[in-house]
């Protein structure tokens, strides 16, 4: 059973998550990427904003650093290379010329995005249960 994002393209991308040990060797890699990234704690204030709300050129450039690391990082693109191999778009199986169209194009980043997030969130659901609370 996957998990299916509507993508704003109006496609489909349907995830269905990698093995275990796949999973754990993507997320080793993707951890310790991010962990090199410097991120301006100020940048996360705008995740906190609701859906659909303005969002100031400030705040957009808070991002620019991570996201220009993140993007230009050939780590992140190949673990989501991995992961498509059990994801459709728009109902075919995502492969070497599934982003040959511009209008595909437009929806690489989201769905590289949509594909680690849901491959590797289950890792780190309940780290937070061993955090203090007030």
């Amino acid at each position: 059973m996957g998990i299916k994002v509507n993508l704003p393209s109006g496609k489909i991308l349907d995830i269905t998550i990698m093995p275990f040990e796949i999973a754990w060797e993507i997320s080793q890699n993707v951890t310790k990427e991010l962990g090199k990234l410097n991120l301006n704690p100020d940048a996360l204030k705008l995740f906190n904003k609701p859906k659909g709300s303005d969002i100031e050129i400030e705040e957009l450039f808070s991002l620019k650093d991570p996201l220009c690391a993140i993007l230009s990082n050939s780590v992140f693109i190949d673990c989501a290379k991995t992961c498509f191999m059990k994801c459709t778009y728009n109902s075919l199986r995502i492969d070497q010329d599934t982003w040959e169209s511009e209008e595909a194009r437009a929806d690489f980043i989201l769905v590289v995005y949509y594909v680690l997030v849901n491959n590797l969130s289950p890792f780190f659901k309940h780290l937070g249960s061993f955090l203090p609370t007030k």
